[in-house]
């Protein structure tokens, strides 16, 4: 009985997602943005995964990456599980500290890529005179294996607290959706320099 009411749940939660995400979409992409900051809830997991292996794919293309939380307490490490995911994928993210973003951080991004919708709506308010550089990073994820669910689709889950395998998903996610986003910023880069 108690798996019937999950998977009805289930059920009812995606479909409500997938209404509510059937028309959003993000801004189109900035002019040659040059700096990328990511957020998540508590700057632990998923944004800064996203900020270093960013740099580590990118750094050799005078990008800038950073990283921030909406809702950082103290400054903390990642979690171990992070830590592994991370090196799964060649990223290393020990010297990592989690941070509140700041007006300054915003100010500083060409584009803000929040890992929930949740958290888009939340800098949306904190900060709404920069709205039209605020992203969902999931809307990125084109080379999923399959169409992600109404949830999925709006939202990269937080692995914190969960197992290992929760967050190499997490992270195998994320990879995805910054091959995805960064293929479409330098084939416009490349476009406007055949143009000129």
């Amino acid at each position: 009985m108690q798996n019937l009411k999950r998977s009805v749940k289930a059920h009812l939660r995606d479909n409500w997602w997938r209404l509510k995400t059937m028309r959003m979409v993000n801004p189109p992409l900035p002019e040659n943005p040059r700096s990328f900051l990511f957020i998540c809830k508590g700057n632990l997991c998923r944004s800064p995964f996203a900020e270093y292996l960013a740099s580590v794919m990118h750094c050799k293309n005078g990008f800038f990456f950073a990283s921030a939380g909406l809702e950082v307490g103290k400054s903390n490490r990642p979690p171990e599980e992070a830590l592994h995911a991370a090196s799964r994928l060649d990223t290393d993210i020990s010297g990592h500290f989690s941070r509140e973003v700041d007006l300054d951080a915003v100010r500083q991004a060409d584009m803000i890529l929040a890992m929930e919708h949740a958290h888009l709506r939340a800098l949306q308010k904190r900060f709404p005179t920069y709205k039209a550089q605020m992203y969902l990073l999931p809307f990125f994820d084109t080379m999923a294996p399959k169409e992600p669910s109404g949830y999925a689709r709006a939202n990269i889950f937080d692995p914190f607290g969960k197992d290992a395998a929760s967050f190499d998903v997490c992270f195998d996610r994320i990879h995805r959706c910054l091959c995805s986003m960064f293929v479409l910023i330098l084939s416009a880069e490349k476009n406007a320099s055949v143009k000129i």
